[in-house]
């Protein structure tokens, strides 16, 4: 299933539980109708609701734990240098505003958004770029797109 799909099926998901909650918060009659609901309610039976097609939610947005990611939040928290639409099918600058490659494809000069600073006030920097890859190298776990099996 892609990006997309995942992202449609997990609105569609909390959509439905609120829909579901909202339909237990009163009366037709507190909800606007003039018809009162006289139907006893259903008693018994169980529901299973999964939250996501990748399983359940974990509340973990560690991005050095593979475990924590499954479900794509962390591109929300920890934003990256360029983020994909599936929308529109194309790549969005970011904290990069633009990227070259050259040498045949060998190489990528990525520019960096000038303004950027860390929650400390910190400039965003070039180092702060090269620090992240050398630990998706050090913690081959925390790579979790393989950049390492095809990065020098």
């Amino acid at each position: 299933m892609n990006r997309q799909n995942v992202r449609i099926t997990r609105a569609i998901a909390v959509l439905s539980t609120s829909l579901l909650l909202v339909s237990g918060c009163g009366t037709a009659s507190a909800l606007g109708s003039t018809t009162a609901h006289t139907a006893p309610p259903h008693v018994g039976g169980a529901i299973t609701m999964v939250p996501s097609p990748s399983g359940p939610w974990i509340d973990s947005f560690n991005p050095y734990s593979p475990a924590g990611n499954t479900n794509n939040i962390v591109g929300d928290i920890y934003e990256p240098l360029v983020e994909w639409s599936y929308n529109k099918g194309l790549d969005i600058p970011w904290l990069a505003t633009s990227w070259k490659w050259s040498d045949h494809g060998l190489r990528l000069t990525v520019q960096l958004r000038k303004g950027v600073k860390w929650s400390n006030g910190k400039p965003f920097t070039s180092q702060d770029v090269v620090f992240t890859l050398n630990m998706m190298k050090k913690y081959p776990a925390s790579d979790l797109n393989a950049l390492w099996s095809y990065m020098k």
